[in-house]
């Protein structure tokens, strides 16, 4: 078990609110990087930290306490606090960053659809916070500044987390609604899966040829509704029903059976 101390930023100092009531504060340490680096002495080897200027003004505040913490201890430390968009996450990071914040960030750019830039994320980490065996090892072993950290430790989670995010550039279902191919970058343009699982335990199978979609299958499990965004060039026609692209194709299946959409 490894206990994660967690330091709440206000005007640079360690505090607690009480019940979130930024009128009821009480100060631990006038210096939050001290409290860092007391924490690092007494064998923290990750803080988190939280912003509280920033959660209550809508954007990251004490950055440059956060930065000296960083630079001026050798924990690791996760970030909240005021974080509400993508652009604001990558301008306050990379440096700072290690190897699997790349893998997660690479599948928040997936669920918003951006291919491209899901894709620089995760050839980030597997060619700059890999080993030549493909442990994930946090820190950057290509030495090409894509984070301050060169250590190697190593975690799993980054491995698996790329590996999340590269399904879900593929495939995505946790809005209710299966949608095939949501985040493939243009150059993709062949691209195949083979029964990749989503929400309802369906498996699903499709392939993209010169950058259309051209052949979509799908077998239930255990029955159910499914529901199918078509995103492709041309109807989907099964079971009776015929849906026109930008539609949402639905039918009940049974358990193990297959069908053929495109």
């Amino acid at each position: 078990m490894i206990l994660v101390p967690a330091i709440d930023i206000l005007d640079g100092r360690a505090v607690r609110l009480k019940k979130g009531d930024y009128a009821q504060v009480t100060v631990y340490n006038e210096d939050a990087v001290a409290q860092a680096r007391l924490f690092e002495n007494a064998g923290a080897q990750r803080i988190h930290i939280v912003d509280l200027d920033g959660a209550r003004d809508g954007a990251p505040t004490n950055i440059d306490v956060i930065s000296r913490i960083a630079r001026e201890t050798n924990v690791e430390i996760e970030i909240g606090g005021g974080i509400r968009s993508m652009e604001t996450l990558e301008r306050i990071g990379p440096e700072w960053w290690c190897g699997y914040s790349y893998s997660w960030v690479g599948g928040m750019w997936a669920r918003m659809g951006d291919g491209e830039r899901a894709a620089a994320a995760l050839r980030d980490f597997a060619q700059c916070f890999c080993l030549k065996n493909s442990f994930h090892a946090n820190g950057d072993q290509s030495r090409s500044g894509k984070s301050n950290f060169t250590y190697r430790p190593f975690t799993l989670e980054g491995n698996m987390a790329f590996a999340s995010s590269l399904q879900e550039m593929l495939l995505q279902s946790h809005t209710g609604t299966v949608r095939i191919f949501p985040a493939i970058p243009p150059s993709w343009k062949d691209v195949s899966f083979r029964t990749l699982r989503t929400e309802g335990a369906f498996l699903v199978s499709a392939a993209m040829r010169d950058g259309k979609v051209s052949e979509v299958k799908v077998r239930s499990t255990v029955g159910g509704p499914l529901r199918v965004l078509n995103t492709f060039s041309r109807p989907i026609e099964a079971k009776g029903v015929v849906c026109p692209p930008g539609e949402v194709f639905e039918a009940n299946l049974t358990p193990g059976e297959e069908l053929t959409l495109l």
